[in-house]
């Protein structure tokens, strides 16, 4: 890893140099205690080769293994390549990388070739070496991943026992409500990740918003365009619509929507803020109830160049809580500073505090 040998050398000869004298200042021993450390445990920290625009494909691959729910259920032995008998499995190409990425005291990049001719073969779309999208590529390797898994079906989980859906999926919760009758029509689906709009054209449409006031925006009661017709009262009315999540996962995925197609295609290149921590309470169908739903970030995913063309990195933090950015197989240590600097695409957080 870029920097570690230097610093650490550095950091020997600084605390060489203290153990000399008699007293320490204030400031001198913080300085030694923050850099005379040694480097922790680093078992899965590595980055990939690009086989030629992979990019897309490196950044969700470096999100599931630093997924700790992920990553734990492949290291338990959930799904053993050596005994699946399914062809073209994902989860077999899966399982192999987590097994050379937490075995092998190698640190080169890793090249997925048969992760990437195994995509293939499922997903012709996916053939060829032009540049893919990467909130695409989650949902494909994520759907994989459901169909390759012996757990379908589980007593704490009303629709897929699978570590897909236990890690991603929550509920989304559809308001409808009558202006004649004040009936309210609820419609509950399967919420896999949220994809949120980054501009607010009802007062401002070339202001980009932040996070939270995406989800405030993404929430918010609206007025439907077209006239619903209420099986309550058997009128057609100008209805108002209000979407709310009904039940959080224990990872929230979120893409912010950089790409527009309207007219012309256009991408979105501002800085979006966004917080390490995200307290999800206020965006649930019982927002008013005690319990508070707080997410603790670990994973952001870039995309750099134009719309059509460019390069995917993503920073990512690891078990000790460090984050180091990603850039196909270059591996560089990074803070918590430079990852709210930088320009995400998607974001993945997980639960944090439940009270």
């Amino acid at each position: 890893i870029r920097g570690e040998k230097e610093d650490l050398l550095e950091a020997k000869k600084l605390k060489k140099r203290h153990q000399m004298t008699s007293e320490l200042s204030p400031d001198d021993k913080q300085l030694v205690e923050q850099n005379s450390k040694a480097p922790p445990c680093q078992a899965g920290l590595r980055g990939f080769q690009n086989m030629g625009s992979t990019c897309f494909m490196s950044v969700i691959l470096q999100s599931l293994i630093h997924n700790p729910i992920i990553r734990n259920d492949f290291l338990s032995g959930s799904h053993d390549s050596k005994l699946c008998q399914r062809e073209n499995c994902l989860g077999c190409r899966i399982d192999e990388i987590f097994t050379d990425f937490f075995t092998s005291p190698t640190t080169t990049g890793y090249g997925p070739a048969l992760l990437l001719t195994t995509s293939w073969k499922t997903q012709r779309s996916l053939a060829g070496y032009s540049e893919q999208d990467a909130h695409e590529f989650l949902q494909f390797i994520l759907d994989q991943l459901h169909a390759t898994s012996d757990a379908k079906s589980s007593a704490d989980v009303d629709y897929c026992g699978c570590i897909v859906h236990r890690t991603f999926c929550g509920q989304l919760q559809s308001d409808i409500v009558c202006p004649n009758c004040r009936n309210v029509t609820v419609t509950i689906d399967p919420l896999m990740d949220l994809s949120l709009e980054l501009r607010d054209r009802k007062s401002d449409a070339s202001r980009i918003l932040g996070l939270q006031q995406c989800l405030e925006k993404f929430t918010s009661p609206e007025k439907l365009e077209t006239k619903y017709m209420c099986s309550f009262c058997s009128t057609r009315q100008e209805v108002t619509k209000q979407l709310t999540i009904k039940r959080l996962p224990l990872v929230l995925s979120i893409q912010l929507k950089r790409f527009e197609h309207a007219l012309k295609s256009n991408k979105i290149d501002d800085h979006v803020p966004f917080p390490m921590q995200l307290d999800m309470t206020p965006y649930t169908t019982n927002s008013r109830a005690k319990k508070r739903y707080v997410y603790e970030l670990f994973g952001v995913v870039c995309h750099q160049g134009k719309i059509n063309t460019g390069h995917y990195t993503c920073s990512m933090k690891n078990r000790e809580g460090f984050w180091f950015n990603f850039d196909d197989a270059m591996v560089t240590l990074s803070s918590e500073k430079q990852v709210l600097k930088s320009r995400a695409y998607l974001l993945f957080y997980i639960i944090k505090e439940l009270s």
